[in-house]
């Protein structure tokens, strides 16, 4: 029969009350918090589990890293954080007069891309053009087929614009230089991939597509709809310059987005 021994006060004349290896001290109600002082070393800390309210984890992880549950569901892991299929890639803007701004993407990541631009010309009349980019430079070439559709006048009638082998997009009507005037657009954009070509032929890539408006010389409003499309089979272009037919650009702002592959 297991010994006891029964006591209502427990001292020691040294510092430490030992017990031996292979004892354990079990305090049946518990230990209240105000009889706790000192610390515990963190060797002695045990790793806690998840079913315990724990992590199971006992590194820390990489800057900008998240915690999340493994492919096998059983488990939390380090990983790298993400913010889903469509992120912010890039911004820009300038309010000092420049001739064109480049919009530049990544194919490796990205397959489709969406850019917000506002714009003001530096002269009245002037309309908005894209052009494609490749290393080289500018694709100045006559391949660019585009077209336009515009609401204006106080009945709400339509002019359009149709341009089929130019060196440029067109993309929409002229606009006016002071402030509260000028252009907007919300463009989405798919560059030309061999990744995405289609088996035994040719695939009708760079295509762009438009909506937005322009504000008048006279102050009048005008929505725009349009697309573009870039004739030929290039798979080097990460690239478009924005720019007007005529003068430079006042102001300019964009923000891009991309979707993943």
């Amino acid at each position: 029969m297991a010994s006891k021994i029964i006591v209502d006060q427990l001292e020691s004349s040294g510092s430490n009350i030992t017990i031996p290896t292979g004892t354990g001290l079990v305090v049946t109600d518990g230990i209240a918090a105000t009889n706790l002082s000192g610390t515990i070393a963190d060797a002695r800390l045990p790793t806690v589990p998840v079913a315990k309210g724990g992590t199971g984890l006992t590194s820390l992880g990489s800057a900008g890293q998240v915690v999340q549950v493994n492919s096998g569901g059983n488990a939390l892991e380090f990983a790298t954080s993400s913010s889903g299929d469509v992120e912010k890639i890039a911004v820009g803007g300038s309010g000092t007069d420049v001739s064109s701004f480049t919009v530049t993407t990544d194919k490796s990541l990205y397959r489709h891309f969406e850019i917000y631009v506002q714009s003001i010309p530096t002269s009245d009349g002037a309309y908005p053009r894209i052009r494609l980019r490749n290393a080289s430079g500018d694709l100045n070439v006559n391949n660019y087929m585009s077209s336009y559709v515009q609401t204006q006048g106080s009945g709400g009638s339509i002019s359009s614009g149709h341009e089929n082998g130019n060196a440029e997009f067109r993309i929409g009507g002229n606009g006016g230089y002071t402030d509260l005037e000028g252009h907007g657009f919300h463009i989405i954009w798919t560059p030309y991939d061999t990744r995405y070509s289609q088996s035994g032929g040719s695939y009708n890539a760079n295509l762009m597509t438009w909506q937005g408006y322009r504000i008048d010389e006279s102050g009048n409003w005008r929505d725009i709809r349009g697309a573009g499309h870039y004739k030929a089979i290039d798979n080097s272009i990460t690239s478009f310059d924005y720019f007007y037919n005529t003068g430079s650009i006042a102001m300019y702002n964009y923000t891009m987005y991309g979707r993943k592959v």
